[in-house]
This record gives C-alpha cells, structure tokens and sequence, in this order.
C-alpha cells in the first residue's frame, strides 16, 4: 500500500509521467495485493474451520502429473529443472480443489526463492498405511531456527531466500490448514539439493 500510494502521489505531483511501463509496475503492485487479500481471506476461513472442502477419491498422482506440466514454462524461463519421481496411480480421499491449491503454493514458492539454474524435485512414494510428497528445490536455503516457523502466519526468513520477489508469508501457513483437514502432516527440513525439503503425509491406498 506505502509503494502504491507514493507512486500514485508522484504521478499527482508531476514528479514521474504515466508511461505504459509505469502502468504496468502498479498493475503488479495490485495483483500482489489481490494475492495477499486472498490468502488472508482463506487463512481466516480455515482458522476458523468455514474453509469448505468437498472430498471424494481421487487420484493424487494423476493431479500432481496435471500440476507440474503446467509450471513447466514457468521453471524453463527462470532456468529450473523440474524432476518428478511418480507412481502410475496414488488413490486418496482428498478435496482436488484444496490439493491443488496446496500445489499451487509449494510450487509457486520454489519458483520464487529457487535460484537460476536450480533444481525442484517432486517425488511420491507408497508408506505404511499413506502417501509421503516430497517437494525439495535446490540452493538458497534457510537456517535452523527458520524452518519450524515456516509455517507461522506471515513469518519471512531474514536471509537471501526471503524478499527477493515479495509474498508476504501466508502460503505455507494454508498449505498446513489443508494438509491437516486431510487427516495429513506437513514438515519442512533442509533438502539434499541445498535448498528446503517440504514433506507431505497424507492417508492413503496402496496402488
């Protein structure tokens, strides 16, 4: 709002023309505002536990295959190999539209904080008795201390994976709501690739 409400002052004042360009950062500032809005609407809805979900058997693989092809584009322009570890079918009970919001999260924020020329690795395995996602991208990481509190409402990490392209903490904090309404945990830890290792259980099938 500080950002918008300055840039919107200088227009007023004369100090900087309206140029299609300078239309287009304000455009960006209000859809990063338009997210926030969003997430804090969500994160209030499950707080509360009004956020409604609609479960039935579904295949999470067959969702996480339709997810990763979709951010493909998105990995090749910033120079992030995507690798995927997936059985043919993973049948649970789940909420598509939740689970794939939680994708879109873990996703979107490895595509933030990942740098140049890394790596985002997705697997899916078969435990006892449920399906373990691990979703691990390569270097920046974050410290010790950090990692048990990436879940925290709007807590950034104060290190070189923090406000490089803005967000303002949210994402993992509602990706826990709706693993946790899926009967599942959710943990984050250093991944093998130098950067963090999130880790989803959720109840599940056997192929």
């Amino acid at each position: 709002m500080a950002i918008l409400q300055g840039e919107l002052e200088a227009i007023s004042d004369g100090i900087r023309p309206l140029s299609p360009a300078f239309i287009k950062s304000l455009e960006g500032e209000v859809a990063q505002l338009t997210h926030l809005i969003n997430d804090l609407h969500d994160l209030a809805l499950a707080d509360g536990g009004n956020l409604r979900y609609q479960f039935h058997r579904d295949d999470l693989a067959d969702l996480l295959v339709e997810v990763v092809d979709s951010y493909h584009n998105s990995f090749s322009q910033q120079s992030i190999r995507l690798e995927t570890h997936l059985p043919d079918r993973a049948v649970i009970d789940m909420d598509p539209v939740r689970i794939r919001q939680l994708l879109d999260n873990l996703m979107q924020n490895s595509l933030k904080y990942t740098a140049s020329g890394g790596t985002l690795s997705l697997s899916l395995t078969k435990q006892s008795g449920h399906w373990e996602l691990l979703v691990d991208d390569s270097a920046p990481g974050v410290p010790d201390d950090a990692l048990p509190r990436l879940f925290d409402h709007l807590y950034r990490v104060e290190s070189s994976r923090n406000r490089r392209t803005g967000g303002a903490g949210l994402g993992l904090a509602i990706c826990q709501r709706i693993v946790e309404a899926h009967g599942g945990t959710i943990a984050a830890a250093h991944s093998p690739l130098g950067g963090v290792r999130i880790r989803i259980s959720l109840p599940g099938d056997a192929p």
